[in-house]
């Protein structure tokens, strides 16, 4: 299973109409506005789709492959029998849309874990990874 974070992750940035009702507040040349409006609506676009496009996570039957980053890329392999905790929480913009943040704990050194962001229902990807860790229910 390949997921990657949801476009609506980045809902807060693409908020552009308050910009411009504060250029408004301060009675500014009206092309000025729309060229400033327009241009930051595709410069937040164009940023939140190229984060988006350069995070995947995969699920495998052993492990959770996790990648981020595009000059600077970082990969990292969790593999089930080390995964201690599995949590979810998702903020105020994530809520609406059902997607959220699932954080693995692992049993290695601290850090080591990792944090999936903006996935889709969080819950029952977490309850799924959670169910390969624990066969049974057992925790």
């Amino acid at each position: 299973m390949v997921l990657r974070p949801s476009i609506f992750q980045y809902i807060p940035i693409l908020l552009a109409p308050a910009l411009v009702f504060v250029l408004l507040i301060f009675h500014w040349d009206t092309l000025i506005i729309l060229i400033a409006f327009w241009a930051f609506v595709l410069l937040a676009f164009l940023w939140a789709s190229f984060h988006r496009l350069c995070s995947k996570y995969v699920i495998h039957s052993d492990r959770i492959d996790c990648s981020w980053g595009f000059l600077n890329k970082r990969t990292v392999a969790i593999h089930f029998e080390n995964i201690q905790d599995v949590s979810t929480n998702s903020n105020f913009f994530q809520t609406p849309f059902n997607i959220g943040n699932i954080v693995l704990d692992t049993s290695g050194k601290e850090g080591e874990g990792a944090t999936l962001v903006g996935v889709p229902d969080p819950v029952e990807l977490a309850d799924h990874i959670y169910k390969k860790r624990f066969p049974g229910g057992k925790a």
